[in-house]
C-alpha cells in the first residue's frame, strides 16, 4: 500500500500546463510515483526522481486513453518536465527538477523507526517548491527575450483596456513569458498568424461562442480553438489597429 503525503505550493496554479488537465494530472503522477532515493530492479538502478511504468500502464492508471498519455508524455518532454528512455525493464520517465521540488528528509523522518522508514521512503514527497522553475524573484529577467516580453506587456494592456484582468496584474511573470515563447517556437505558430489570431479575438465581441483565453496559459492551451475562431468569423469583422505584436 502506498503511504506518506505530497504538500503542493501555490506556484503550481502558474505552471504552463496547469489548466491542461490531462497533462497537470500525469505530471502530478509522475511525481507521486517516482522513488525517493534509488533503487534496484531486474538488475537495473532505477535512479531517485525516476520510476519504470509504460503507456498502457499509465493509461490504465490514470483513466485516459494511450494516445491521451503520448500527447501528454510529449509536451512535458518538450518544456522538460521529464525525460523519458526505453530499457529492457521497461520505460524509465526522470523527473527532471525532481531534487528542486523534493526537500530533504526532516530530522523527524530520520529518527523514526526502520520499518516506519521503509514504508516513506520510496514515494514520499515532501515539498513542491517550484513548478517549472516559477519563482517569485526576477532573476530570469536578465536573460530573457525582449520579443516575448513585449508580448506579454501588450497582451496585458488589451486585458486592462478591456477589463477583463485586474491592473496590478503582474505580467513580467515566468509563467506569462514561458507560454508565448513557447507558442511561438517549441508549437510552431508564426508571429504573423498569432498576431492576426489576437487581434481578431480582442477585437471581437464576446458570445457563448468565443473562447475565453485571458492569460497566455489559456492563449497556447486554446490555441487551435482561438485560431478556428478568428477562421470562422474574420470575413467582413473590422479589426482594430492595436499594436498586438512581437516587436520589442
Amino acid at each position: 500500500m502506498n503511504k506518506g503525503f505530497i504538500q503542493l505550493h501555490r506556484s503550481l496554479l502558474e505552471w504552463e500546463w496547469y489548466d491542461d488537465n490531462n497533462t497537470k494530472i500525469l505530471f502530478l503522477h509522475c511525481l507521486l510515483k517516482a522513488n525517493y532515493k534509488d533503487k534496484n530492479y531486474r538488475g537495473k538502478t532505477i535512479s531517485r526522481g525516476s520510476f519504470i511504468t509504460g503507456r498502457d500502464l499509465l493509461a490504465n492508471e490514470l483513466g485516459l486513453s494511450v494516445q491521451q498519455i503520448r500527447t501528454s508524455l510529449t509536451k512535458l518532454k518538450s518544456t522538460n518536465e521529464i525525460t523519458i528512455k526505453s530499457t529492457p525493464q521497461g520505460t524509465v520517465i526522470e523527473v527532471v527538477k525532481y531534487n528542486d521540488y523534493q526537500e530533504a528528509t526532516n530530522k523527524t523522518t530520520n529518527d523514526q523507526p526502520t520499518s516506519n522508514q521503509q514504508v516513506t521512503t520510496t514515494n514520499n514527497i515532501n515539498n513542491i517548491n517550484n513548478i517549472n522553475n516559477i519563482n517569485n524573484t526576477m532573476s530570469w529577467i536578465d536573460e530573457a527575450d525582449a520579443t516575448y516580453l513585449s508580448i506579454c506587456e501588450n497582451f496585458y494592456k488589451r486585458l486592462v483596456e478591456l477589463d477583463r484582468v485586474k491592473k496590478n496584474t503582474e505580467w513580467k511573470s515566468k509563467s506569462w513569458y514561458d507560454a508565448f515563447r513557447l507558442l511561438l517556437t517549441t508549437d510552431g505558430v508564426s508571429t504573423e498568424e498569432f498576431n492576426r489570431v489576437m487581434k481578431y479575438y480582442f477585437a471581437t465581441p464576446r458570445t457563448q461562442y468565443t473562447p475565453i483565453a485571458d492569460s497566455p496559459v489559456s492563449v497556447r492551451s486554446k490555441w487551435q480553438k482561438l485560431k478556428d475562431y478568428q477562421q470562422r468569423g474574420s470575413t467582413g469583422c473590422k479589426i482594430d489597429n492595436s499594436n498586438l505584436d512581437t516587436r520589442p
